[in-house]
């Protein structure tokens, strides 16, 4: 498939005739209803829903997973509401979303995945998926095994190569901090000279200039041909092809930590960074 000629396709609408050559109505379906209406409110579960759930669940998800918001609010509102609360588990690693469900490892070869594109998967980085899976389906649907013992929480922390252990997220581990991007003026790669600080100062300015008809990609090998992946590159930095801080320098015991919520004042050289760091 020539992925140019694809992303350069208008309008997006026909897109699917120009890769398939069929009409995908629930594509078409998506790109008619791009705000919040009616249409997603059907397809959202509300307080009460999450009350009449009576199953156990187990998540996986990963840091660089597309699914990583989502996969975390439906646990919070399981282990809060559902009448199964005490039967959901959530592991959360340094994955993409197609290694996610394996703990790290790919289905194909079994072993595990050392890079999520430019990033190096830590040693310590990687979960016996299929194992906990078994384990899960066993018990909750054979009934031929015991009750998982594991936390209900497992959360990998890129940077220190490590595993916490929670009850419930937010864990009592994580505080909230208001930080500041910062730098050299070049922290637009993977090893760039961004920094967060504890307030605004004088840093030089990083430009980034979007343009939709040239989009970011990133092209990585998957069983013996090049797709194209959300991840990240020597250029690409986020999914929304926004390109600062994607290598932070962190002070002592801060971790980088991936999932950064964003706030953008109006001034173009001015960024609020809220973020959840480990004490």
């Amino acid at each position: 498939m020539d992925y140019d000629k694809l992303l350069s396709h208008r309008p997006l609408l026909t897109a699917d005739l120009a890769a398939h050559g069929v009409e995908i109505p629930v594509y078409r379906q998506f790109l008619e209803h791009q705000t919040s209406d009616n249409m997603w409110a059907e397809v959202h579960l509300s307080l009460e829903d999450y009350r009449r759930i009576n199953v156990p669940a187990l998540t996986f998800t990963g840091w660089y997973d597309t699914t990583l918001p989502g996969s975390i609010a439906n646990y919070r509102a399981m282990r809060g509401l559902a009448a199964s609360a005490d039967d959901q588990w959530i592991i959360v690693g340094p994955w993409d979303h197609s290694g996610a469900s394996e703990g790290g490892y790919s289905r194909d070869t079994g072993q595990p995945i050392d890079r999520i594109g430019a990033l190096a998967v830590e040693s310590r980085g990687h979960k016996p998926g299929q194992r906990m899976a078994r384990e899960f389906f066993d018990w909750c649907l054979k009934g031929t095994a015991r009750r998982p013992a594991w936390p209900s929480v497992q959360m990998f922390v890129p940077g220190q190569n490590r595993w916490i252990e929670a009850e419930r997220l937010p864990s009592p581990l994580v505080k909230s901090r208001k930080l500041f991007l910062g730098g050299s003026g070049r922290a637009n790669a993977i090893s760039s000279k961004g920094l967060l600080e504890a307030g605004p100062g004088q840093s030089a300015l990083d430009e980034y200039t979007h343009d939709p008809a040239n989009p970011v990609r990133s092209d990585l090998p998957a069983n013996g041909r090049r797709v194209q992946a959300g991840v990240y590159s020597g250029r690409l930095t986020s999914l929304t092809n926004w390109r600062a801080q994607t290598s932070l320098l962190m002070p002592h015991r801060l971790s980088r930590l991936p999932s950064l919520f964003w706030e953008m004042p109006g001034s173009r050289s001015m960024f609020r960074l809220t973020c959840r760091t480990l004490t």
